[in-house]
């Protein structure tokens, strides 16, 4: 086999060798295959990929990197074809049997998926990434991500960060309790008795926003400008269509002392704030934008193929509908949620000189008018008003910093869509944030 797979079971990406008597046009090829993957230029790399299968056409590692490049395409059924060959290659291929399960996650084929995964960890038990397969199977299919943790869970019994990964996985189907316990478990196997622990939550800066209103910007620009770290622990979960995010008890109280930025989607829920109150927590930064262009920015967000998004509450036929479709279902199932999300904070903030905690609400609009700089040092003197230089973040490709504009809607939705919409924005909210018709 001229090329051969050389990499732990569940890297989709696959870190092929050449070996030293290749076909310099396959290694020529095969440079050009992994680059254009890396890059994401998917056509590309499917490209290069046929290229070598002309001239080595019994390459497994080949048509696996085919088959999970189509994958990412959404072209389903191409992809399990190339994988469905690269098995009858190599039968013991544990990597494309990991990637004809996640493949088939995708499609909805719970049964097929679980029996492809487990294959994978069968044949290479020793060298399955649990965790990462974990992250990569919740994003598709939750049913195979719990199976794959918990035969994880018994072939590392000592592995304690199992219980996150479960954790993690019930906590993004909303359910709370099962999160919370499965923390409290976690953390008393390391020693900490949540519940019995005095919190102090004082070294914390505290940030929610509304998806897609440049919270990445803010949280890198608070984090660089004050020498923090943004804390990556769990410590919220929700169903996965925002704004339904709930703090965990457990997950806070863990953060005792600690120092760093604390990034969430939460809601200005009675819980939420209980919570916030319990951790000493004294002030929250709260980034809203006009939920008609955050509900366009979020629609192109999914587009970007995020299956994290379409596994949860979104409903498992949403890709397959057309554009126009799903910009009308997110519009009449999501757009509301982001309306009570602004609300919530809107209502806490007219009372919080009775709360616990003290908000500051800015806007994506403003930080377009009046400069990315200016904007983040009030945003930075709300935490620490002595600061003196502040710090821009770079804009990155990470970011899915798309095009920034706060008026694309109105080019896009029709009259009807943009009047429902609008219908919806308070009063309070026109008024207050300039949100017009």
């Amino acid at each position: 086999m001229i090329v051969s797979a050389a990499a732990k079971v569940t890297d989709s990406v696959i870190d092929l060798e050449i070996s030293a008597d290749a076909d310099p046009q396959i290694a020529d090829f095969y440079q050009k295959a992994i680059d254009s993957y890396q890059a994401d230029k998917h056509k590309e790399t499917i490209a290069s990929c046929q290229k070598i299968l002309a001239i080595e056409p019994r390459s497994p590692a080949i048509w696996n990197l085919v088959g999970i490049t189509m994958g990412k395409m959404d072209l389903f059924e191409e992809a399990l074809q190339f994988l469905n060959k690269a098995v009858e290659l190599s039968p013991k291929y544990a990597a494309a049997w990991y990637n004809m399960g996640w493949i088939l996650g995708r499609k909805g084929q719970v049964e097929g998926a679980e029996k492809a995964v487990v294959k994978a960890i069968e044949l290479e038990p020793n060298r399955f990434d649990f965790h990462k397969a974990s992250v990569e199977l919740m994003e598709v299919c939750f049913p195979v991500a719990e199976q794959v943790v918990r035969r994880g869970m018994a072939l590392h019994p000592d592995d304690k960060t199992m219980l996150v990964a479960l954790a993690a996985i019930h906590g993004h189907q909303g359910r709370l309790a099962i999160c919370e316990e499965l923390l409290k478990e976690f953390h008393l196997g390391n020693g900490v008795d949540v519940e019995k622990r005095e919190v102090d939550g004082r070294g914390l800066t505290f940030f929610c926003w509304l998806p897609k209103s440049a919270g990445t910007f803010l949280t890198e620009g608070l984090c660089q400008t004050l020498g923090i770290g943004r804390i990556g622990s769990m410590f919220d979960c929700g169903d996965g269509l925002f704004p339904s995010i709930h703090l965990i008890p457990s997950g806070i109280a863990a953060l005792s002392g600690m120092r760093g930025m604390v990034g969430s989607h939460a809601q200005a829920s009675p819980h939420n704030l209980a919570v916030l109150d319990r951790t000493g927590v004294d002030r929250v930064l709260i980034q809203v934008r006009d939920p008609r262009q955050s509900l366009l920015s979020f629609f192109h967000h999914c587009e970007g193929g995020l299956g994290f998004y379409r596994n949860r509450a979104i409903e498992s036929r949403y890709p397959a509908m057309s554009t126009a479709e799903r910009q009308q279902w997110l519009m009449e199932n999501y757009y509301p949620r982001q309306i009570q999300w602004i609300q919530s904070w809107l209502d806490y903030e007219a009372r919080q000189e009775q709360g616990p905690v003290k908000v500051m609400i800015t806007t994506f609009e403003k930080m377009r008018e009046v400069g990315e700089a200016r904007f983040l040092m009030e945003a930075v003197h709300f935490f620490k008003p002595d600061v003196k230089m502040i710090k821009v973040p770079e804009k990155s490709k990470k970011t899915r910093f798309r095009k920034g504009r706060t008026s694309e809607w109105r080019e896009v939705f029709d009259a009807e869509q943009k009047a429902w919409m609008s219908g919806h924005i308070s009063g309070v909210m026109r008024e207050r944030f300039g949100w017009t018709q």
